[in-house]
């Protein structure tokens, strides 16, 4: 089947040059790869100027560590929380619907759904906040 069919089209520069633009997509990415294990290396000589400013050890540095991976993690997971009841067909069946927290205000349903995440992840069970249809569920 001659492409000009398919594509609807006569123009084959245009084509010629959509056929580049996964090579700019990986030249891009490897462009930020390389800057990655660039702040990678310089990552030892900040620990150590801030350890030397701040005098803290080895061991507070990687609590310190876990801390902010385990509040970034569990941003990135309440922002997800939320996002679940925006694709819903029934939000009648949502956890907002459930606990009546449909009229509060965006800041106010990510502290709630922190809480969540973060009670989810540190006890045993849920709170007072729990799921209620299979993609809360799944998720």
């Amino acid at each position: 089947m001659p492409i000009n069919y398919v594509l609807n089209t006569t123009d084959f520069s245009s084509l010629a040059r959509m056929a580049r633009l996964p090579k700019l997509y990986r030249l891009v990415k490897m462009f930020k790869l390389f800057r990655i294990l660039k702040m990678a290396k310089q990552k030892d000589k900040v620990s150590k100027q801030l350890n030397s400013v701040l005098r803290i050890g080895v061991g507070s540095e990687r609590l310190c560590f876990f801390f902010l991976i385990f509040f970034l993690l569990c941003h990135i997971v309440s922002c997800f929380w939320v996002i679940i009841f925006l694709f819903q067909e029934d939000v009648t069946t949502t956890w907002i619907y459930k606990n009546d927290f449909q009229d509060l205000e965006n800041f106010d349903l990510y502290v709630r759904s922190f809480y969540f995440i973060v009670t989810t992840i540190t006890t045993v069970g849920f709170g007072d906040i729990t799921t209620h249809n299979t993609y809360e569920q799944l998720f």
